[in-house]
């Protein structure tokens, strides 16, 4: 059965966030990955996404090699399904049971 554009953007997005954990501090427990789209001109071009992460506090963290693999994967995807985004946000938090979860916002 193929595939869609969720089934496929669903298991990039495990990969952001923990790619996004993996870049915080431990004692962030609740920050956002924020993603502007600059360019269509070339999907392959790393520097068509500007990314950060922002803690409450307005603390940041600069996202790491591959992080931007991962959010490279969401372009072309998105690219390959002919979807224009302009932005995006992943919320991603700790809950009370120790579980990270996320949510994800995107801007068309």
């Amino acid at each position: 059965m193929a595939k869609n554009l969720q089934e496929e953007q669903a298991a990039i997005d495990v990969e952001i966030v923990n790619k996004t954990i993996a870049c915080t501090p431990d004692n962030w427990k609740d920050f956002t990955l924020q993603l502007e789209y600059l360019s269509a001109d070339d999907p392959d071009a790393l520097g068509s996404v500007k990314s950060s992460i922002i803690n409450k506090s307005g603390d940041f963290e600069t996202p790491s090699d591959e992080l931007f693999e991962e959010i490279q994967k969401l372009n072309k995807l998105f690219y390959r399904y002919g979807v224009a985004w302009i932005g995006a946000k992943y919320h991603i938090y700790l809950t009370e049971a120790d579980k990270w979860k996320y949510e994800a916002n995107f801007q068309y």
